[in-house]
């Protein structure tokens, strides 16, 4: 049986970096009427209509809900703390859920797919950690204290340095 990956199909020469030995060729194997795409930007689809649609509505709808929400607010710790009107517990599963994003799933698959499984139990078992751990000691803390940042946080239990050093690490 003659030809490439998947079996059948011919060598096909297309331009790109040499690694055939020649300077600007390249070899794929391809079955015939494939589609090889040759740059990043050639593998891309654009968005459709719909898919505009969708991220419009979306965002919208969040936006909207937000403005709607907003609107009995007068104070800063009103808008930025909800009127401390949540639990702990909803703060603390809050930091969870935004620390959870699609970058978080992006890099962490990407880095188990270079660095092998051990980097799944390490991220996985240290980040349960510090959740739980801020979940049930540094955000009540925070929340009976009547403080609003990490750094007030710091000021409060330490001292005014580390208020300055910490918020410099976090920026």
């Amino acid at each position: 049986m003659r030809g490439g990956p998947g079996g059948g199909g011919t060598p096909r020469a297309v331009a790109g970096p040499g690694v055939d030995g020649r300077a600007g060729r390249r070899l794929r194997w391809r079955s015939p009427g494939a589609v090889t795409a040759t740059s990043p930007r050639e593998r891309l689809h654009p968005l459709s209509t719909l898919d505009w649609l969708i991220v419009l509505g979306l965002n919208g709808a969040i936006i909207a809900y937000g403005l709607r929400r907003a609107r009995g607010t007068s104070t800063s710790g009103e808008w930025f703390l909800g009127s401390r009107a949540l639990p702990w517990w909803a703060v603390g599963l809050s930091l969870f859920a935004t620390n959870m994003d699609n970058s978080e799933f992006v890099s962490a698959t990407g880095t188990i797919a270079s660095e092998g499984l051990h980097f799944l139990s390490a991220h996985t078992f240290g980040g349960l950690i510090g959740v739980t751990v801020a979940t049930f000691v540094i955000v009540p803390a925070i929340y009976r204290a009547g403080l609003y940042t990490n750094p007030e946080y710091l000021e409060h239990r330490f001292g005014p340095g580390t208020r300055v050093l910490g918020a410099l690490i976090q920026i």
